[in-house]
């Protein structure tokens, strides 16, 4: 398997023009990975045009299965493109090809002070997201792992951790216990 890009969004050119360009380059990544018997997957990726598995799949749909997939990310759709986890498999279905281990969550920005006034409490508030480890964010691994079962998934996961929580040794360690521990219950 290898990872293609789709165009990414932000505003300054119309989604279905970049649905449109993304549409003729997979026509020629579907040849090339025909030829060289690879499949080729497109992840589910915060600020592009494919963030969501919906949004994924109207890219995905038109192709041969075996030679374009999908490497769903439920991390990224944190950011942006969360939708319904198994609902969301369910309509990948056989493009479903590999699946990534990572977490995420929101933070207010801006400082809050303990005692808001009404006009505090409705003035607007910003938010970013951020990477977390994976026992802590907002994606509940336990469920994806349920759901991933429930729609017959029996690929890879590959983990990714931009938390800067543990050193590599020790993310490994927890990752994988944790992973353990989640798929045995």
């Amino acid at each position: 398997m290898v990872r293609v890009g789709v165009p990414g969004y932000n505003r300054t050119r119309n989604y279905n023009e970049l649905f449109d360009q993304a549409i003729v380059y997979l026509r020629q990544v579907e040849s090339l990975a025909r030829d060289y018997n690879v499949k080729a997957l497109l992840e589910t990726h915060h600020y592009t045009i494919a963030p969501s598995a919906s949004l994924t799949h109207r890219l995905v749909c038109t192709f041969n299965p075996d030679q374009i997939g999908v490497l769903y990310d439920p991390g990224n759709m944190v950011y942006e493109g969360f939708e319904n986890y198994r609902m969301g498999m369910e309509l990948l279905g056989p493009y479903l090809a590999h699946v990534h281990v990572k977490n995420a969550g929101w933070s207010q920005t801006d400082a809050s002070p303990a005692n808001e006034s009404l006009t505090d409490v409705l003035t607007p508030k910003d938010w970013s997201a951020g990477w977390r480890p994976i026992e802590n964010g907002v994606v509940p691994w336990k469920q994806v792992i349920a759901d991933l079962r429930a729609v017959g998934y029996q690929g890879y996961f590959g983990v990714e951790d931009f938390s800067n929580t543990y050193d590599t040794k020790k993310m490994l360690h927890t990752y994988a216990k944790q992973m353990k521990s989640w798929m045995e219950e």
